[in-house]
C-alpha cells in the first residue's frame, strides 16, 4: 500500500510541476500550410494540457505563435501557461494526434524544422500533417503521418517581425519573394535600385525590351500560394512610371493574380493610355483611375480579394482613395483553390504586336505587403 501511495504522489507532483525550462530559442514565428494557407494553432485558445493541434485562419493571437527552442522543442503561450507540441500518448503510428502538453524534454515533443518545409518527429520520424491534404478548412485536424512531399505536410516560417495580420512584405528586394530567383523571358531585367525609391534603400526595377518577335514579354517577381477559396486579403503595392514614359493604346500589367495547380490567367491590372485598368478571365473589367499627372510619383495601389461563391468582394484603393468595389458578388479563382500574387511587366501587347509606345519599358515596385486589412496593406501607413 505504500509503494502504491509514493507512486500516487509521485505521479501528482509530476503533473504539477513547473515546465521544464526553455533552452535559448528564436524569435515567435507563426506556421503556415502550405496547402491549407492557415497557421497551426491551439484548438479554442486553450492553455489546458491535451488541446488539439490544428489549423485555423492566421490571425496572429497567442495560441498561433511557437518558439523554436534549441531543445528542437515547439512552444506556445509563456509563463505558467507554456506548453509544447506533443504527439499524444508518446505514439509512433501514423495517424495519432498531436496537441499540446506540459514540456517534459520527452522526445515526442521534440521536432526537426526540415529544408524541405516539413517538419519531422524525433519520436516517431513521421510528419505533421494537416489531414486530408488539400485546402483544408478552419478546424481540421493535425497529426503525424508518413512524410512525403505534398503540400498538406510543408510550413511556412514568415518573417518573426511582420506585424499580426501581415502575411508577405518585401521593401524592394528580390530575395524576399519566394518565387526566387525569378526568371524574366526574352530580355527582360528584374533588378534591385536605389533610386527611385518609395521607402527605404531600394526598389525593385522591372523592365522588358521588344525583340521583334511574338510570345511572353514577363519580368514578374512571384508570390506563390498567397490565398486559398474562403480567404480575405489585401494586396498593396507602390509603383511608378518614368516621367519618361509615353501613354499610348497597349495593356501593359504591373500585377496580376492567377490560379495554381493547374495554373492560368485570371485578373490582370494595367496602364493603358493613361488610366489604371483591371481585366481578364475573371469576369471583372473597370477602369480604376486617371494617372495623367502621376508619371515620376509613386502611386500607392491596394487590392482586396475576398474568395466566396456569393459573399465575395473585389476592391481598389489608389493613392489613399477608393476608386472601384464589388461586394457581395462571386468571387472566385477559376481553375484552382489558391492562387499567386505576379508584381512587375507584363507587356501583354507585345505578345501578338508591336510596341504602340517605347520598346524598353520600366515599372517600378516597392513596399510589397499582404495582409488582413486596407489600414496593414496601404503602403502610407508602414
Amino acid at each position: 500500500m505504500l509503494r502504491r501511495e509514493v507512486i500516487i504522489v509521485l505521479g501528482l507532483l509530476a503533473a504539477l510541476a513547473p515546465a521544464v525550462p526553455a533552452a535559448a530559442a528564436e524569435p515567435p514565428v507563426t506556421l503556415v500550410g502550405q496547402a491549407s494557407l492557415r497557421c497551426l494553432t491551439v484548438q479554442s485558445a486553450s492553455t489546458e494540457r491535451g488541446a488539439k493541434a490544428i489549423v485555423w485562419d492566421c490571425n496572429g493571437k497567442p495560441n498561433q505563435e511557437w518558439t523554436y527552442t534549441d531543445a528542437q522543442e515547439l512552444r506556445v503561450y509563456s509563463g505558467s501557461d507554456v506548453k509544447c507540441l506533443d504527439v499524444q500518448g508518446r505514439g509512433t503510428a501514423p495517424g495519432t494526434a498531436v496537441q499540446t502538453w506540459n514540456c517534459t524534454g520527452a522526445t515526442n515533443q521534440k521536432w526537426t524544422l526540415n529544408a524541405n518545409g516539413t517538419i519531422s518527429s524525433h519520436h516517431s520520424g513521421l510528419c505533421l500533417d494537416v489531414t486530408g491534404g488539400g485546402v483544408s478548412p478552419n478546424g481540421t485536424e493535425v497529426k503525424i503521418q508518413t512524410c512525403t512531399t505534398g503540400a498538406n505536410q510543408k510550413w511556412a516560417r514568415p518573417l518573426a517581425d511582420l506585424p499580426a495580420g501581415v502575411y508577405f512584405q518585401d521593401t524592394g528586394t528580390l530575395t524576399g519573394w519566394n518565387g526566387f530567383p525569378q526568371k524574366p523571358q526574352k530580355q527582360g531585367v528584374l533588378r534591385t535600385v536605389g533610386s527611385p525609391v518609395y521607402k527605404g534603400s531600394t526598389a525593385i526595377e522591372a523592365r522588358q525590351t521588344y525583340v521583334n518577335e511574338g510570345g511572353g514579354y514577363h519580368s514578374e517577381t512571384i508570390q506563390h500560394r498567397t490565398q486559398a477559396v474562403g480567404q480575405d486579403r489585401y494586396y498593396g503595392q507602390a509603383i511608378y512610371l518614368p516621367p519618361t514614359w509615353q501613354f499610348h493604346n497597349q495593356n501593359v500589367t504591373f500585377q496580376q493574380w492567377s490560379p495554381e495547380d493547374p495554373e492560368g490567367p485570371w485578373e490582370l491590372m494595367f496602364v493603358q493610355n493613361d488610366e489604371l485598368r483591371l481585366g481578364g478571365s475573371g469576369g471583372f473589367s473597370a477602369t480604376l483611375g486617371k494617372i495623367t499627372n502621376l508619371r515620376g510619383t509613386w502611386i500607392r495601389i491596394v487590392t482586396r480579394l475576398k474568395f466566396h461563391a456569393t459573399d465575395g468582394a473585389f476592391e481598389v484603393w489608389v493613392n489613399g482613395q477608393k476608386t472601384w468595389s464589388r461586394t457581395g458578388v462571386t468571387v472566385l479563382p477559376k481553375t484552382s483553390q489558391t492562387i499567386r500574387w505576379s508584381s512587375g511587366i507584363y507587356c501583354t501587347g507585345w505578345r501578338e504586336g508591336t510596341p504602340s509606345g517605347q520598346s524598353v519599358l520600366s515599372i517600378y515596385h516597392d513596399h510589397a505587403r499582404i495582409a488582413s486589412s486596407y489600414a496593414l496593406a496601404e503602403p502610407a501607413n508602414w
